[in-house]
């Protein structure tokens, strides 16, 4: 077990962290409007392989149209969706995470979806640049935009990693930017199934054969 994170929550504080780090809260609440914005438009017909990784395709593909503009770049190396400040110190990936999730509480929130041999190599990076073992010029440190969307609210945390399990899932983190709750006016309503209409059905009676 790792030692207890660093929790920003204070708002002003927050904006404080984002900015040393070439961020904004609205950058970011408006990349988490796209996830919001995607799952709405998901119903049960979608099939089940697509349902989960749109929200979170769409609220990376949002923080690259608000970051690119600045100067921040693309990146998917090893298949790992990020984007990466100009001056590459940082990287920042995006992932769905459980009910603890933008909650200031002692168990500590973790990703939903297993990672991949991508993630687990940049949380190693990030473990040595915590340890002071990698040159100034070198790999960036990754950061996750944790996310998790419940009705009309968005709970949300940029965070970073410090190991992966054996589960595979990302449980414990050395640092903890907790966002604001982001409220949407509307709801993520729950599909309802439409009635298939059932067609009417006539019934032929044979005419009776005419007498002479």
């Amino acid at each position: 077990m790792l030692a207890k994170p660093t929790i920003h929550i204070d708002e002003d504080d927050v904006e404080e962290q984002l900015a040393k780090l070439g961020l904004t809260l609205n950058s970011l609440h408006e990349a988490l409007r796209a996830g919001y914005e995607a799952k709405q438009d998901l119903t049960k017909n979608d099939p089940i392989w697509h349902r989960a990784p749109t929200p979170t395709a769409k609220i990376i593909r949002g923080l690259r149209e608000q970051l690119i503009p600045q100067g921040w770049i693309r990146s998917d190396a090893k298949g790992l969706a990020t984007i990466i400040h100009p001056d590459g110190h940082l990287s920042i990936g995006v992932a769905a995470g459980d009910k603890m999730t933008g909650l200031d509480t002692e168990v500590q929130p973790r990703t939903r979806s297993r990672k991949g041999p991508a993630t687990k190599d940049a949380i190693s990076i990030n473990q040595l640049r915590f340890e002071g073992m990698l040159p100034e010029i070198s790999p960036p440190s990754t950061r996750i935009l944790l996310f998790r969307i419940a009705s009309n609210t968005i709970k949300a945390e940029l965070s970073l990693p410090a190991s992966i399990g054996e589960d595979e899932h990302i449980s414990e983190w050395s640092k903890r930017i907790i966002l604001p709750d982001m409220k949407l006016t509307t709801a993520i309503p729950t599909p309802t199934p439409v009635p298939v209409p059932v067609p009417a059905t006539s019934i032929k009676v044979p005419r009776k054969a005419q007498s002479g």
